[in-house]
C-alpha cells in the first residue's frame, strides 16, 4: 500500500479532517498498531499538526485566491490587477457647487475708472446646514474687470475640504513615482507643475493622461510631450509618476514638483444651500453670495466590488464607448455618486431616433446632464450623440383586501393593517424606484400573506398614474405612454363608472374657465373629451374623437415599435385646474396586474388603502 493510499484524501482542508486522515495513517503502521490515540500524549502532537497543516491550507488557498482580480479580497491586490488592465480606481470626490458673486469693489468705482479684480485660487467659503459647517474653496483664479465699481463673478466653482500643495525636489537615481501623502484627496482637483529647478520662478502645468492619447489634438504622446500619470497606490494613497523620454518627457534632477489638490470629507457635504465668504480679498468690499440649487457630487473612494466590475468592462471598452454597456460604464466613471442609470439606442426609442443613445439617470439635475455630456464626448464614436434624460414616473394606486384569522393573533385591524403598509414602504424604497424593475402582482399578494401568520388571503386591485405637466396657454401635442396592455375586454368597454380603462382629472382649456373638462376611453380606441353640466353627475361628451389609444401594441411584428398602452392627443390648449393641480393627471387599468417599465420609466407607490376584515367562518 502506498503512503498516499495509508493517509488516505489529501485535499480536506478542515481541522478535523486533517487530524482523523493523520490518525487514520498511523493506525496503518505496524509501530502504533492497538494505540489509543484519543487518550495518550500523541493526540496533542497529532492537534499540532493537524493545525500546521490546516493553517499552510489555509494560507496558501487565501494567496491563491488573491492571484486573481475574481477572487482577491485584499484592496491593495485587487488595484493592482486593475492596474495591468489599464484602470486606475476613482478616489473620493468632493461635493461641489457653481455660486454667483455680486458686489463691489472697496473704492466703489466711478465711470472713468478701470478695475481688474481677482477672486484668488484657493478662496474660502463656509458652508453648512443643520448645525454642521464645512469649508468650500476654488479651485483656480477667477477675475473680473470692473469699469464702474460693480462687481459680477459668474459660473464660481466650488470644492468641499481643504487645498493642500506638496513640494518635491527630482533626486538623482531614484524612481519617478511620487505618492500623495494623504489618502482622501479628490484626483479630479489635482493639478501638477514643474520648475526646472528651486532658483526659477516660472512653473508649467503638466497634463493628467490615463488615455495615452491627447483627445483634444487626437495625436500621440512623444517622448517630450509634458504629461504626468495617475495611479493609486498602498492603503488608498495615489500616486503620479512621470515619462520616460519615450512615452513622455522624463524630470531630470534638480526639477521642482509642486502638486495641488483638495482633501475632502466626500458625500458628507452634499445638500448645502447656505454659504458665506470666510477670508477677505484686496479691493473686494461686500459680495453677495447666491447659488441655484444645494451642493452635489460629494462621493466616497470607489469600492472593491465596484473596481473588480469597472476594471474588466473598462479594458474590453477600450476607452471607446460603443455598446449600452459601454455607456454605463462610462457614465458612472464621470459620475458615480447615480443611484440609477439606464441607457437605450435611438432605434429602441419611440419613435426611433437614429444616431443617438439615450441615458436616463437619477438623481437628475441639468447641471449633472451637462457634466455627463461633456465628458462622454471624449468616448463617443462616429455620429453617436448621447442625449441625458431625466427619469418618467408611473405612480401606483392600490387597494389591499385581506382576510384574517383574528384566533392566532393578538394584533388588532389597525395593527395588521400597519404591519401590511410597512411591508408595503419597504417593497416601495427597496425593491421599486429602480430602471427596468417591475412590479410583479404574484411577489407583492406574497409580501402581504407572509406579513402575519394570521392572513388567510389578500387581493390587490392597481391603478396606474401619469403626471403630465401642460405647456399652459399653447396647443400642444401630447404623448403618454404607459408601455402595457390596457384592460379592454371587449369592443365598447365602458368599466364600472363608465370612464372605461383610462380617464383624467379636470382642466380648463382654450382659456374657457367656465367648464371643467375631462378625458375618458370611449371604449372602441378613442379618448374622448367630456364635461359635467351644472349639479349633474352626467357625463356630456364634447368630442367624441379627441384622441386616440392602443389598449394593445399595434404593430407586434416591429420589433422597434411598441405601441400598447400610448395615447395620443393631438391637440390640447390646457389653461388651467381647478383646485390645486398641476398637472394632467391620466390613470389607467392594465389588462394584467404586473406593471413593466420601459426605459426611462420608474414604477412608485404612490398611495394604498388597506381594507382589513375578520374571516367570519371561523
Amino acid at each position: 500500500m502506498s503512503t498516499t493510499d495509508k493517509l488516505g484524501s489529501t485535499t480536506e482542508q478542515d481541522f478535523d479532517e486533517i487530524k482523523n486522515n493523520l490518525k487514520i495513517y498511523l493506525k496503518n503502521q505496524g509501530e502504533f498498531t492497538d494505540y489509543d490515540f484519543e487518550g495518550s500524549g500523541i493526540s496533542s502532537l497529532i492537534d499540532i499538526l493537524a493545525y500546521n497543516t490546516h493553517y499552510m491550507a489555509l494560507t496558501a488557498n487565501m494567496t491563491a485566491n488573491e492571484m486573481f482580480l475574481d477572487s482577491a479580497v485584499l484592496r491593495n491586490n485587487v488595484v493592482s490587477h486593475a492596474k495591468n488592465l489599464g484602470y486606475t480606481p476613482k478616489s473620493k470626490r468632493s461635493s461641489k457647487n457653481v455660486i454667483t458673486l455680486t458686489g463691489f469693489t472697496q473704492s466703489g468705482g466711478s465711470s472713468n475708472q478701470i478695475e481688474t479684480v481677482i477672486l484668488p485660487k484657493g478662496s474660502k467659503f463656509s458652508a453648512g446646514d443643520s448645525g454642521k459647517f464645512y469649508t468650500f474653496v476654488t479651485n483656480k483664479e477667477y477675475s473680473w474687470i470692473s469699469y464702474d465699481g460693480s462687481i459680477l463673478f459668474e459660473d464660481i466653482e466650488i470644492f468641499e475640504g481643504k487645498y493642500v500643495t506638496n513640494t518635491i525636489t527630482v533626486q538623482e537615481n531614484e524612481k519617478q513615482i511620487y505618492e500623495i501623502p494623504n489618502r482622501n484627496i479628490d484626483t479630479t482637483t489635482l493639478k501638477v507643475s514643474i520648475k526646472d529647478s528651486i532658483s526659477s520662478t516660472t512653473f508649467k502645468e503638466y497634463k493628467l493622461n490615463k488615455l495615452l492619447t491627447d483627445f483634444n489634438s487626437s495625436s500621440r504622446i512623444y517622448e517630450d510631450s509634458e504629461y504626468f500619470f495617475l495611479q493609486e497606490g498602498h492603503d488608498e494613497k495615489y500616486e503620479i509618476y512621470f515619462g520616460d523620454n519615450v512615452l513622455g518627457k522624463k524630470l531630470t534632477p534638480g526639477n521642482i514638483i509642486e502638486i495641488t489638490y483638495i482633501i475632502t470629507s466626500g458625500p458628507e457635504a452634499n445638500g448645502i444651500k447656505t454659504y458665506t465668504r470666510k477670508d477677505s480679498t484686496p479691493y473686494i468690499g461686500s459680495l453677495i453670495l447666491t447659488t441655484n440649487s444645494p451642493s452635489y457630487g460629494g462621493g466616497l473612494i470607489e469600492s472593491i466590488e465596484s473596481v473588480k466590475l469597472s476594471a474588466p468592462n473598462t479594458f474590453m471598452a477600450q476607452n471607446r464607448a460603443v455598446t449600452s454597456r459601454d455607456y454605463e460604464h462610462f457614465v458612472r466613471e464621470i459620475y458615480p455618486e447615480l443611484t440609477q442609470i439606464s441607457v437605450w439606442g435611438g432605434e429602441s426609442n419611440d419613435p426611433p431616433i437614429y444616431g443617438k443613445t439615450f441615458i436616463a439617470i437619477k438623481p437628475f439635475t441639468n447641471a449633472i446632464k451637462k457634466i455627463i455630456q461633456d465628458r462622454l464626448k471624449i468616448y463617443n464614436v462616429a455620429s453617436i450623440t448621447p442625449e441625458v434624460i431625466e427619469p418618467y414616473y408611473m405612480f401606483l394606486e392600490l387597494n389591499v383586501d385581506f382576510v384574517y384569522d383574528n384566533t392566532i393573533t393578538k394584533f388588532t385591524e389597525n395593527q395588521l393593517s400597519s404591519l401590511v403598509r410597512e411591508n408595503v414602504d419597504n417593497y416601495n424604497s427597496s425593491t421599486l424606484l429602480e430602471f427596468n424593475t417591475p412590479f410583479r402582482y404574484s411577489n407583492f399578494s406574497s409580501l402581504i400573506d407572509n406579513t402575519n401568520k394570521s392572513i388567510i388571503s389578500s387581493n390587490t386591485t392597481i391603478k396606474v398614474k401619469q403626471y403630465i405637466k401642460p405647456l399652459l396657454g399653447t396647443d400642444h401635442l401630447y404623448e403618454i405612454n404607459f408601455s402595457n396592455k390596457l384592460h379592454n375586454p371587449y369592443d365598447s368597454y365602458k368599466g364600472l363608472e363608465g370612464k372605461g380603462s383610462v380617464w383624467s382629472n379636470g382642466f380648463y382649456k382654450d382659456g374657457n374657465n367656465n367648464i371643467i373638462f375631462y378625458l375618458k376611453d370611449s371604449g372602441s380606441g378613442k379618448l374622448e373629451l367630456y364635461y359635467h353640466p351644472i349639479s349633474s353627475s352626467e357625463m356630456v361628451v364634447f368630442d367624441d374623437e379627441f384622441g386616440t389609444i392602443d389598449y394593445i401594441d399595434r404593430y407586434p411584428l416591429l420589433s422597434d415599435v411598441n405601441t400598447e398602452g400610448k395615447i395620443i392627443i393631438p391637440s390640447l390648449n390646457i389653461t388651467g385646474f381647478p383646485g390645486r393641480d398641476e398637472f394632467l393627471i391620466l390613470t389607467a387599468i392594465f389588462k394584467f396586474n404586473d406593471v413593466v417599465p420601459i426605459r426611462n420609466q420608474l414604477i412608485q407607490i404612490e398611495s394604498i388603502n388597506i381594507v382589513a376584515t375578520k374571516n367570519e367562518s371561523i
